[in-house]
């Protein structure tokens, strides 16, 4: 037995990596333990576990971008040790759920997790320029970005859910980074985080430093509520294809999603929570949203050619 596994055992990093998903990550837990083998879901709570921490780190508000980046290169460092089969020692429980998911994903030759990993771990460069003072993606670099994230994550849970390597570009998940970023507008702005490309900058005339106060700022929204409702089609028409147990595990997460956005779009795209609501406004909401989530689910699952709206 080598130092890294008598220092730190793969028992007691399961046991973190599985409280660590059932606190951040309720429905991924709760379908792992409905449709996957012990070694399978042990594998799904380890990546995330490990990928929670990182994007935790980065998204610390508080944190020097400096000491972000320092940290980001040493975990880049350690991934790349591990999965060449260099010995390192974990430094934390942490760095023992990805020497562990390598060990493991290798033993189980599904080796294809590992990849689908290092896809989304490359996407947190990406957060990191994001949070340069000033900076903005231009279109194709988000586009990037969010590939990454959501295409390694969509390959990932197949790989877990069908045991085989995907065989095509597809992939859902850019709906849900979009409608977040809406959802997250305020917060992100406090992590130095702008949700806006350059080109979309350049299109509405909108001051990145000033963009929730910017007379454009409510057509910029307006902008982003169609492109998401254009993703929640495309991401529809992509998992009317898909295996029966896909279709459900992304479907499930749509919902929520779906009605706050209904929510952000009859207040009239402000952003304050639940400030002024008002009850006869509220309704509207939910009936549409109801509706909205029906007509999804029947293109999803009988009907591709139904229209959402």
């Amino acid at each position: 037995m080598s130092t890294e596994e008598k220092r730190i055992t793969y028992e007691s990093t399961v046991r973190f990596a599985n409280l660590s998903t059932r606190r951040h990550a309720k429905r991924l837990w709760i379908a792992s333990h409905i449709g996957l083998s012990k070694s399978l879901r042990e594998l799904s709570f380890l990546c995330h576990t490990y990928l929670r921490w990182i994007d935790d780190f980065i998204d610390f508000s508080e944190q020097p971008l400096n000491i972000k980046k320092h940290f980001l290169n040493n975990e880049t460092i350690y991934v790349e040790q591990v999965e060449n089969g260099i010995i390192v020692t974990p430094n934390s429980l942490q760095e023992a759920c990805l020497f562990y998911f390598i060990k493991k994903a290798r033993e189980l030759k599904m080796t294809g997790l590992i990849k689908s990993l290092r896809m989304m771990f490359s996407s947190f460069t990406f957060d990191l320029e994001r949070m340069e003072p000033g900076n903005l993606m231009t279109q194709i670099q988000q586009e990037e970005y969010t590939k990454r994230i959501h295409k390694g994550m969509f390959d990932f849970i197949q790989q877990l859910i069908l045991k085989t390597q995907p065989t095509n570009n597809h992939f859902v998940g850019p709906f849900y980074w979009h409608a977040n970023s809406i959802r997250d507008l305020k917060e992100d702005l406090q992590f130095g985080i702008i949700n806006l490309t350059k080109e979309e900058s350049e299109k509405f005339k909108i001051n990145p430093s000033g963009l929730l106060t910017d007379p454009n700022f409510s057509c910029f929204i307006k902008y982003k509520g169609e492109l998401i409702n254009n993703l929640l089609l495309k991401e529809a028409e992509i998992l009317h294809s898909m295996p029966m147990i896909i279709k459900i595990f992304w479907i499930s997460g749509y919902s929520p999603i779906i009605i706050k956005m209904n929510r952000i779009t009859l207040y009239d795209y402000q952003l304050s929570g639940t400030h002024g609501i008002s009850p006869l406004i509220e309704a509207k909401m939910l009936i549409n949203s109801f509706i909205k989530i029906f007509k999804l689910y029947y293109k999803v699952f009988f009907n591709i050619k139904t229209q959402l709206d």
